[in-house]
């Protein structure tokens, strides 16, 4: 009898003592507002009308994107739906690292060309915690890079972009 009742107490005092909670996913979501947004010339990002856009890194999904807002097709004086055309950059990260002045290094990349795809590659630096005395062009400055196969050239081409972000902080803080 009392085992069982010592029994019955240490179920009931782990049901009810103990909750566990769960976070969301995108608890450690950081975003960033960009700043500036310089394509490749022969890039097919190049004849976007690109109006502004988002940088987000998530370490604990291993997820980091870049978002660029389009600017609507919608005429002068007419009801169009309100919403705002995207194109969006997600890839997986591979490789996160920090350098002895402190700045943070997010390399996502994705190899398709295996498979007649594209080579993607977005590294993003975030200098926010430099405690070096340099000088960096902004708080968050982002590289993409696109290898394909032009076949009907036949050769391999890369193109190369650049962006700048303001400092990268938490989606729930915003």
């Amino acid at each position: 009898m009392k085992n069982f009742i010592i029994t019955i107490l240490f179920f009931f005092c782990s049901f009810n003592g103990a909750s566990a909670t769960s976070l969301h996913p995108d608890t450690f979501l950081q975003v960033a507002d960009l700043v500036t947004w310089d394509f490749d010339v022969d890039s097919h990002l190049r004849n976007l009308d690109v109006t502004g856009g988002k940088v987000a890194v998530n370490p604990v999904s291993k997820v980091a994107s870049v978002t660029l807002n389009l600017a609507d097709n919608c005429p002068v004086n007419a009801y169009c739906l309100v919403y705002i055309p995207e194109f969006k950059i997600e890839l997986p990260i591979t490789n996160i690292s920090k350098d002895r002045c402190g700045v943070i290094t997010y390399v996502a990349e994705k190899n398709m060309m295996p498979v007649d795809g594209a080579y993607k590659k977005l590294v993003i630096k975030d200098t926010s915690f430099s405690i070096c005395e340099m000088f960096y062009a902004a708080a968050t400055m982002i590289s993409y890079e696109e290898t394909f196969v032009n076949r009907i050239e036949h050769r391999t081409e890369k193109h190369y972009s650049r962006m700048t972000a303001e400092k990268l902080e938490s989606a729930f803080s915003r």
